[in-house]
């Protein structure tokens, strides 16, 4: 697999400054509106800064970016997390040095300490010549590590004291090499929950989240659905030559009223779909093909602190339990998602609401009684004197997960609170997938 690195050009940092006035504070600002000058790695192409949530994000990125703090992005599969990394780079020092993207759940566990640090001639079999590796590459720039969640423990003590002794040693060498580096982290796990299930370091976590920017899902900055949809809809129309491509206002509608599990890459998909099937660019809510949904009134925003209080309040409750957050504001909006086919999980309502509404008879079990259910279940087996296979019953509880999520990987991940690649190990393991 080959890893690409690409320069960030200062264009984008002068571009990207928000309207000071008012006449202009209403206007979406679209991040990255060229996407082909981004690495194809990057699943989603475009960033908006429309809602009023996401407005207090960047106000929050302009201030720290300048800085040479480390960043933790927090937020769910398809929300842009890499394209905020970038333009936290962008409006930094170091805007014209190297922004470098690496996947860490992308390499073995025997690889990944060679291609971060680096290794020497003969430290292995094979290693005909030495190789600087990614943190040295990176030297004077910023190096973006996604999905931090999945470094093994082995390589988050020695990525604790690079960050502390800003020196890397290669493998095989004797002598650290000095490296003058911006590290921005990126996850979709629950960091504080991997800490205690002693999965990732207590000492890193708090290390990497000096500056902690969760990125809230699509579903809860609805204001941000209509900029982005006709931000792709111009831009596929252009790509496959479709003149006069707009949205019909029941399109528009059925837009706001999805939930958008997939976040802002699966917006980008329906909209590059809908193109493909529109007649004279004329977008239906037919062609979005949002099944059970072309009918449902737009969601309800909340009533709820400012955004700047809510972005703080977020931010410091923990970066992934904010970005996990799925808080419906009303009864309408609960049984939207409730009746979505491959909906996430039941959202949440108000006191205020739960009280003036009836209960539904259908809701589920409250996560206590689960949990005693379950260990009860457990308690069982382990009466019944049966030999236990564990690595067995990992597996059958990681398989029950991915078929009770339609084996949707990204939502079982969640579902289950680790990583996709994690999961995806299991699931090869148990000869599911290949």
């Amino acid at each position: 697999m080959e890893l690409l690195a690409h320069n960030f050009s200062a264009e984008f940092a002068r571009s990207a400054n928000l309207a000071k006035g008012d006449q202009d504070a209403a206007k979406p600002l679209i991040a990255f509106r060229d996407a082909e000058q981004l690495s194809l790695m990057i699943r989603a192409t475009a960033f908006v800064f429309a809602d009023p949530h996401s407005r207090a994000l960047h106000d929050v990125i302009e201030r720290v970016a300048p800085s040479e703090a480390t960043v933790l992005i927090t937020g769910e599969t398809g929300t842009g997390k890499e394209l905020v990394a970038r333009h936290v780079h962008g409006l930094s020092q170091r805007r014209d040095k190297g922004f470098i993207a690496i996947n860490c759940g992308a390499f073995s566990e025997t690889l990944i300490e060679s291609e971060l640090f680096g290794y020497e001639r003969g430290a292995y079999t094979g290693a005909l010549q030495g190789k600087a590796g990614w943190f040295e590459t990176a030297n004077g720039g910023t190096l973006f590590l996604d999905e931090i969640g999945d470094l093994p423990l082995a390589m988050q003590v020695k990525l604790l004291r690079v960050l502390q002794e800003r020196e890397v040693v290669r493998l095989g060498a004797r002598k650290p090499v000095p490296i003058d580096v911006r590290l921005i982290a990126a996850t979709n796990i629950d960091l504080s929950a991997a800490v205690r299930a002693g999965r990732f370091r207590e000492d890193l976590y708090y290390r990497l989240q000096v500056i902690a920017l969760p990125v809230m899902p699509l579903r809860e900055r609805s204001g941000d659905v209509l900029p982005l949809a006709h931000h792709f809809l111009a831009t596929y129309a252009r790509r496959l030559q479709v003149d006069d491509a707009r949205l019909t206002p029941e399109a528009e509608r059925a837009l706001l009223s999805y939930p958008w599990p997939g976040n802002i890459r699966e917006l980008e998909n329906v909209m590059h779909r809908a193109v493909l099937l529109s007649r004279a660019g004329l977008v239906t809510p037919a062609e979005l093909s949002l099944s059970g949904w072309h009918s449902a009134p737009p969601l309800q925003q909340p009533v709820a602190a400012p955004p700047e209080q809510a972005w703080a309040a977020s931010a410091g409750a923990g970066a992934a339990q904010a970005a996990a957050a799925t808080t419906a504001p009303n009864r309408t909006q609960a049984a939207a998602f409730t009746t979505a086919p491959g909906a996430a999980p039941t959202a949440v309502t108000t006191t205020a609401a739960a009280a003036a509404t009836p209960p539904v008879p259908t809701a589920p079990a409250p996560a206590a009684d689960a949990a005693t259910a379950f260990r009860a279940a457990w308690q069982a087996l382990l009466d019944s004197g049966e030999t236990i296979e564990f690595e067995a019953l990992q597996q059958e509880l990681v398989l029950a997960a991915w078929e009770s999520c339609q084996r949707n990987q990204v939502r079982a991940a969640k579902h289950l609170n680790i990583s996709r690649n994690i999961l995806r190990t299991y699931l090869k393991k148990a000869e599911a997938i290949v």
